[in-house]
């Protein structure tokens, strides 16, 4: 995917490791890039996500997603693997 094309919904930046993850809403990913601009790539891919959040000291990666009557949360760690 070409990240200058992306349609971020959602930011979060990890400033230990200084990386920005965004949720893109039209292409269905959660992608990571480096603050220099150095592309990363995706983490997760085929997820509505909305928000995320980041607990880098215990490295993960916090991720909610939009419903009509519940918005369930999902946890993965920083290298895409489901906890």
């Amino acid at each position: 995917m070409n990240t200058h094309h992306c349609n971020p919904y959602d930011l979060a930046i990890d400033p230990y490791a200084r990386t920005v993850y965004w949720t893109d809403t039209v292409h269905k990913v959660i992608s990571v890039k480096r603050i220099d601009g150095e592309d990363i790539g995706i983490v997760v891919d085929d997820v509505d996500a909305r928000s995320l959040a980041i607990a880098p000291q215990e490295g993960y990666v916090d991720v909610s997603f939009l419903r009509v009557y519940l918005s369930p949360i999902i946890l993965t760690n920083m290298n895409s693997e489901k906890c």
